[in-house]
């Protein structure tokens, strides 16, 4: 049965788009098909993929069209950078993708279009701040940016925590009354996410993230000119969704 567990994930392809349970390999599919419609759709002359991961997300949207010819790929995490590496060699992408990891390499470049998925919640303050100035520094006046974060308010909370806990084998993360009081829509505010002073460069858990505050910090620096929440595009981030896409643009 798909919503019994059998064995735990051991990778992030088995963390994610590759994880032997339906229930959690099903949204990570939908929202990977979302961006890669997204990216192929746009088909950017210079394309930036801030955090790239092991790089599946970039070889599915060359195999369904994303014809660019200029890909740069920032990903600072010595595995990824290596599985991402492989993929590129193993697709035949040497020429089209270059890869990119010290962000004092992306200084000088210009891109059209902007893919940061699955990478802000993951990053504290000054972490996220630097990416905030890499856009404005690097995209032209006309790009776009393509993001996408967790959903970890609401409902949805519920049932990601049913799954980490009984299917990804995770420790527990919340009290009773915390688990209930966000998932009844109450704010979360983890102080540490929002401290100018940290050095981190990763977080690895998605606790204390509330993409509602991320909304709130993007439209401080950028115009948010479209929202989407996935898998249940219809109904609202908390009510069952595991993730939501903002699309931004460089404030004129």
């Amino acid at each position: 049965m798909w919503c019994f567990r059998t064995r735990l994930p051991s990778n992030y392809e088995e963390q994610t788009y590759a994880n032997p349970y339906f229930v959690v390999r099903y949204p990570h599919q939908v929202r990977f098909r979302v961006a890669v419609d997204a990216m192929v759709k746009a088909q950017p002359a210079r394309l930036l993929d801030y955090g790239a991961g092991d790089g599946h997300l970039l070889v599915e949207a060359v195999r369904k069209g994303l014809e660019t010819e200029r890909i740069t790929v920032y990903e600072p995490v010595e595995e990824f950078s290596r599985q991402l590496l492989e993929k590129i060699a193993e697709h035949d992408l040497v020429d089209r993708v270059r890869l990119v990891t010290e962000r004092s390499e992306l200084k000088h470049e210009a891109f059209d279009y902007i893919s940061c998925l699955g990478v802000l919640e993951h990053m504290p303050l000054p972490e996220r701040q630097a990416f905030y100035d890499t856009c404005e520094a690097t995209l032209s006046p006309v790009g776009e940016i393509l993001i996408d974060v967790p959903v970890e308010i609401g409902p949805s909370l519920l049932i990601k925590n049913l799954g980490r806990l009984f299917l990804k084998g995770r420790d527990r993360e919340y009290e009773s009354t915390e688990l209930i009081r966000i998932a009844a829509g109450g704010t979360v505010y983890d102080p540490g996410r929002f401290d100018p002073s940290d050095q981190r460069t990763w977080i690895h858990h998605h606790k204390g993230f509330d993409y509602r505050l991320l909304r709130r910090e993007l439209a401080y620096r950028f115009d948010v000119v479209a929202e989407r929440t996935t898998p249940l595009a219809t109904l609202p981030g908390p009510i069952g969704n595991q993730e939501i896409f903002f699309t931004v643009k460089r404030r004129a």
